[in-house]
């Protein structure tokens, strides 16, 4: 991935190899795909519970209702910006907050999304 070789490059750049192991980097992964997909799920949830029409939603964000289908399968893996689109046709705020250090000494001690009043936010 360019981007992890990217993270190598310079003097001033930590080598994340170095810093931390192999499964510190997986489970930081998978918390990140975590929160995504709960955020997805939250979002998809939203829009049921408040009976929100695809059509309506289809026209506000320009696509077609097929489009939205896709992006609430259960398998779908969305962009940050179809997710932020997505949150628009909701009208509802993205509350997402990166702790000062984003990658704790154990990954475990990683932060999840949870819904809190009809939006999605971190809380340590």
């Amino acid at each position: 991935m360019e981007m992890k070789a990217a993270l190598r490059k310079g003097d001033d750049t930590t080598n994340l190899n170095e810093e931390y192991t192999d499964e510190q980097i997986g489970e930081v992964k998978a918390l990140n795909y975590r929160q995504f997909f709960d955020l997805k799920a939250n979002l998809v949830s939203y829009r049921e519970k408040n009976k929100l029409d695809l059509g309506a939603m289809a026209d506000f964000l320009d696509c077609t209702e097929k489009d939205l289908e896709r992006f609430e399968q259960y398998d779908s893996d969305p962009t940050i910006s179809e997710m932020q689109d997505y949150a628009l046709a909701l009208m509802l705020k993205l509350d997402l907050e990166i702790p000062e250090r984003p990658i704790p000494e154990n990954a475990n001690q990683m932060v999840r999304l949870k819904p809190t009043n009809n939006r999605t936010s971190t809380k340590p």
